[in-house]
């Protein structure tokens, strides 16, 4: 009997693998992150990327340069326009207000469009301005064109704030920033004094125009170097007093 109990085989449970979700997870192949990552709208730290961050410098450039060039117009202006020196003073003055107004109005709605075709726009709108104090015939005239710039002055920070790192990836985003500062340092180092000497030599109204002209090349050169940069999503009143 002990030896027939020796002799039958010894039959094992078959051996039962248990699969849990970890790993069905672990044994799907995953896709690498390079892959999965969203395409953005330049190769961080690339020629074309930091070319953008300079285009956006030069609007920067313009725009401030346009917001003091009347500075040192004044007197030519209320000369030629027969207005008192006070009253030709709202150039100045005029555009602060309209900035404050559009500002919010703008950030509210950023996150809904594409960044490059607002810039765009946006330069168009100071191009039109410039052209039409240039051109206008009344002082009334003249301060319509510098409310509309005003209104494009608030919306242009808003939109142009935070593209630096979109156009260069994050690592690069300080430095994209401070190129960006640096157009706005320069556009009013040179307003000024760019205003009174053109002015001496050629008059206000092309004084203007030159300004006109200059934000032409600039919009130009944007639209060949500035990518698509996506809308961001809604923005909401709630962002803008966290802000």
């Amino acid at each position: 009997m002990i030896e027939n109990a020796e002799a039958t085989p010894t039959h094992h449970a078959p051996q039962v693998r248990v699969v849990t979700a970890s790993s069905c997870a672990a044994a799907v192949p995953t896709q690498p992150a390079a892959v999965r990552a969203p395409a953005t709208a330049a190769e961080p730290g690339s020629r074309r990327g930091w070319a953008s961050v300079g285009a956006v410098a030069l609007g920067a450039f313009v725009v401030v340069m346009t917001e003091t060039l009347p500075v040192g117009l004044l007197p030519q202006i209320a000369d030629g326009l027969h207005v008192s020196l006070g009253l030709a003073g709202l150039m100045v003055l005029v555009p602060g207000f309209s900035a404050a107004v559009s500002a919010p109005l703008f950030f509210l709605g950023s996150g809904r469009f594409n960044r490059r075709s607002a810039i765009l726009v946006l330069g168009l709108t100071v191009l039109v301005s410039n052209a039409v104090v240039a051109m206008a015939p009344t002082f009334v005239l003249v301060l319509i064109a510098r409310m509309l710039f005003g209104a494009t002055l608030g919306a242009f920070w808003t939109v142009v704030s935070p593209v630096g790192p979109k156009l260069v990836g994050p690592a690069g985003g300080t430095r994209a920033i401070t190129i960006i500062a640096a157009g706005i340092s320069g556009g009013t180092v040179v307003g000024l004094p760019a205003g009174q000497f053109l002015g001496d030599l050629v008059g206000w109204r092309l004084t203007f125009a030159t300004a006109a002209a200059a934000t032409l090349i600039v919009v130009v050169v944007q639209t060949v170097l500035l990518p698509g940069i996506p809308p961001d999503g809604r923005t909401h009143l709630r962002d803008l007093v966290e802000s």
